[in-house]
């Protein structure tokens, strides 16, 4: 066998190696909940988005979004500050997420993407530039926040009738609870 041939089988090796150790190393993030048979990360509350550490953590009950933003690592410079409350109160298996205040897709903009405040909208056109968001949305949205008072997360959203996950993912990045 030849020197090259085998520097190549000799780095293959190496490498599943790498990636089998990877699985099994924890990275010192000792919050972070990583099993998913555990009984602990049935109990854990989710954050993905702009934080420093996305992931699950587990927090007291009445464990505020600010609580879980520190256990994350605090948000990051791109992260829409206006797009959650700080004194909301988390619940346990739900995974909330810190949407940008900035074009994902271009790092160096500082273009603000058009945003909506759900807790002050009063037009119900005022989220259909939204991909797949009509006027019905827009309204049960109003009609929602009407009803039952101000929106406390971005996930509250989900509780009104005809926005699931699909809805929620178009709607997230372009939402916002205060100005």
């Amino acid at each position: 066998m030849s020197l090259t041939i085998k520097i190549i089988i000799g780095v293959v090796i190496t490498t599943i190696i790498g990636l089998l150790v990877m699985q099994f190393v924890d990275f010192g993030n000792a919050q972070s909940v990583v099993d998913p048979t555990n009984e602990v990360i049935r109990n854990s509350i989710g954050i993905s988005g702009y934080v420093v550490s996305p992931g699950n953590y587990l927090l007291d009950e009445d464990s505020t979004m600010q609580d879980l933003i520190e256990k994350a690592g605090g948000i990051t410079d791109r992260a829409d500050t206006r797009a959650f409350l700080p004194s909301a109160i988390v619940e346990k298996n739900v995974e909330y997420y810190i949407p940008p205040r900035y074009d994902p897709t271009d790092i160096c903009s500082d273009e603000e993407i058009q945003k909506v405040n759900i807790n002050s909208v009063t037009d119900p056109n005022a989220l259909t530039f939204i991909d797949g968001i009509g006027e019905s949305i827009s309204k049960s949205i109003i009609s929602y926040r009407d009803e039952n008072g101000l929106y406390q997360t971005i996930e509250d959203i989900m509780n009104v009738s005809g926005i699931g996950n699909a809805t929620y993912t178009k709607l997230r990045n372009y939402i916002i609870l205060t100005d």
